[in-house]
């Protein structure tokens, strides 16, 4: 799985998917308190139909050069990643999901409303604290 995730990502910088992203992303104005709350959000929600190692190895390669060029500390960024790439809003989105799902006292829609809510508040913590702890790294 490892090596899987690494080469999807190596595959796809050497094709310019990453260069097209970042392309793209930095079209978009964004400033740097915003800049951590959206990569949570795109890592956080992408972590729940990918694994958190293909999602981290994937967007981390995106997400760093961005913080760079919109003045935010690279190295917030690269902990930030892996700290929210945990997918918890469907059964197939990682190991303790699968687990909790399997055990049958939760129900899919169940397990979708309040993954998606305890996605959006793991977002706004780990973004805040990222925020806030940026400039000390």
């Amino acid at each position: 799985l490892c090596m899987a995730a690494i080469g999807i990502a190596d595959a796809l910088g050497r094709f310019g998917f990453m260069e097209f992203m970042r392309g793209n992303l930095s079209a978009v104005p964004m400033s740097a308190a915003v800049l951590p709350y959206a990569t949570g959000a795109v890592v956080a929600f992408l972590t729940n139909v990918l694994s958190g190692l293909a999602a981290t190895a994937l967007l981390a390669n995106i997400f760093i050069p961005l913080a760079a060029d919109v003045g935010f500390n690279p190295a917030s960024i690269a902990m930030l990643v892996p700290n929210v790439a945990i997918g918890i809003m469907f059964p197939w989105s990682g190991a303790t999901a699968g687990t909790a799902f399997a055990s049958g006292y939760i129900e899919l829609r169940d397990m979708i409303r309040v993954g998606f809510f305890a996605t959006l508040v793991l977002v706004i913590v780990a973004g805040t604290v990222h925020l806030l702890f940026a400039p000390f790294l």
